[in-house]
């Protein structure tokens, strides 16, 4: 059985309460995890959580978007230089397309993202 996450939109705010525990939970416990495994500083404790979190939003947009850097742009309210430059970061190049991943194909024949 799939849980639908709760969405609730408060004065244009979207909010996902599942979603913030369910990351707030991930981040203590690798946080912790890392300290006390003494891996760096607080700074490379962030780069380790914070580059995976933005390369997957970066690949999901460019994949419910069709490779349209601009409407995944829109989509996580971002500029066009943004997702261009997570896509060097990431990928090593800017003119990835569409970023191939099968957790994601079905939610692109069901939406309209791809036409933002």
């Amino acid at each position: 059985m799939k849980i639908r996450p709760k969405i609730i939109e408060n004065n244009s705010k979207v909010v996902i309460p599942q979603l913030e525990n369910e990351i707030h939970e991930l981040v203590v416990r690798y946080t912790t995890e890392l300290a006390l495994n003494n891996v760096g500083t607080y700074s490379k404790i962030y780069s380790v959580i914070i580059n995976p979190a933005i390369k997957a939003l970066i690949e999901g947009s460019m994949i419910l978007t069709g490779g349209n850097q601009s409407a995944a742009a829109r989509l996580l309210g971002v500029s066009r230089g943004t997702i261009r430059h997570y896509l060097k970061k990431f990928f090593g190049r800017f003119d990835v397309g569409v970023l191939p991943n099968k957790h994601y194909e079905h939610l692109v024949r069901k939406s309209k993202l791809k036409d933002l």
